[in-house]
């Protein structure tokens, strides 16, 4: 399924949020398998957020608004009773999960998709759209849920957040696992914040002081906020703790810093803000989730998986009309990467040298519809010297 939204000129010369409603029609509660983001402007939007919500509040908001959408705040969504189901960032890949696992949309739910389209955007379009992969409910189906479980809205122990111009300041949050109300299974994570961000750490601990760790980004870039996806589910039980540590650098050092010279940067939505922010996808414990394989492909021996992550190509969707993914996972932070495609004859249908990738998921899309029907080949090399391969049909 395709959300495609409404074509949208921006008229601000500031942040704007625009939130899209679409009626899902669903006449039965369905979940959710996969979600994939495809930003119709990729120069102009800063993130897209996504909602449903089972009551026509939403819709209301945007029939009153004369334009496409209606305004919002990027704060949360309007309708109090609206249910958080992810967001995108750039470089965010396709956001999926284990096969019977998903997350609930109510029959006759709205789908609400706020779009942040960054400072100096006016006069621009956009018409963003969202794909939804679906799975059949049956008794074994998972709800997930997605949630910043470490937030600095009231979770920050050492707030507020606030990074005075020419300062390297250091942040900390804690969510009891209490508070969600029965153990949990995590599934992936995705930090965020802004351009004075450095590093991201998250871990879990016991009142024991045994830890857990949950991920962490040691050189983050604003350009490539990257969803994290665990080998294995792990299991957080509620006499555990998740803590955050955040790093900001604020200082001319930063090549990324919005501000020459610094300024004083405060907590908030736009650009120019800062935030702390722990997403995680998770699903309610079960017995056996300390053995739940999510990447058969990385296993070895005993149900246990490699602590390195291995680099890993794939491709989708294959076979490829007139567009390809290509999701990349890599194991360390490559300075140089390229990617070429070849086709059956070894003709170079295509080169693009992708400069430096950090360590984690990134996805490149490349159109196809050019293309001749047949196998075509990809090679991505880089600095570490490691070749990653596979193959696609396009139609």
């Amino acid at each position: 399924m395709t959300l495609n939204l409404p074509v949208f000129i921006v008229d601000s010369i500031a942040d704007q949020y625009r939130t899209f409603v679409v009626h899902s029609n669903f006449t039965s509660d369905t979940y959710i398998n996969a979600i994939e983001y495809v930003p119709g402007n990729n120069s102009i939007v800063h993130h897209i957020v996504i909602y449903n919500d089972p009551t026509s509040a939403s819709w209301n908001f945007d029939q009153a608004d004369p334009a496409p959408g209606y305004s919002s705040n990027g704060t949360m969504a309007a309708s109090a009773d609206a249910q958080f189901m992810g967001a995108w960032a750039p470089g965010a890949g396709i956001f999926s999960f284990p096969g019977n696992f998903g997350i609930k949309v109510p029959a006759g739910a709205d789908f609400l998709v706020e779009v942040h389209y960054a400072p100096g955007s006016q006069g621009q379009t956009d018409s963003t759209k969202v794909n939804f992969k679906f799975i059949t409910a049956n008794a074994s189906t998972r709800e997930v849920y997605f949630n910043a479980l470490l937030e600095y809205f009231t979770g920050m122990t050492d707030g507020p957040l606030y990074v005075p111009a020419n300062t390297v300041q250091t942040f900390h949050e804690a969510q009891p696992i209490v508070q969600i109300g029965a153990p949990i299974s995590l599934i992936s994570f995705w930090p965020h914040m802004h351009r004075v961000g450095k590093s991201f750490k998250a871990w879990a601990q016991n009142i024991a002081g045994d830890t857990v760790r949950l991920g962490y980004v040691p050189a983050w870039d604003f350009h490539w906020q990257l969803i994290y996806n665990y080998k294995k589910l792990i299991p957080l039980f509620t006499d555990q703790v998740i803590l955050g540590e955040a790093v900001y650098d604020n200082t001319i050092n930063n090549t990324d810093n919005p501000f020459s010279p610094p300024q004083d940067i405060y907590s908030g939505e736009h650009t120019t803000n800062e935030m702390m922010l722990g997403f995680f996808a998770f699903t309610i414990y079960q017995s056996g989730d300390e053995n739940f394989i999510i990447d058969s492909s990385v296993s070895v021996g005993n149900n246990t998986i490699a602590n390195e992550p291995l680099s890993v190509i794939s491709v989708f969707p294959n076979p490829a009309s007139n567009q390809l993914n290509v999701n990349l996972f890599l194991k360390n932070e490559s300075q140089q990467t390229s990617i070429k495609v070849l086709n059956e004859t070894g003709e170079l249908v295509y080169e693009n040298n992708l400069g430096r990738i950090p360590s984690g998921l990134r996805t490149h899309r490349i159109e196809t519809d050019a293309w001749c029907a047949g196998i075509y080949f990809i090679k991505v090399e880089n600095t570490w010297g490691e070749i990653l391969s596979a193959e696609f049909i396009k139609q």
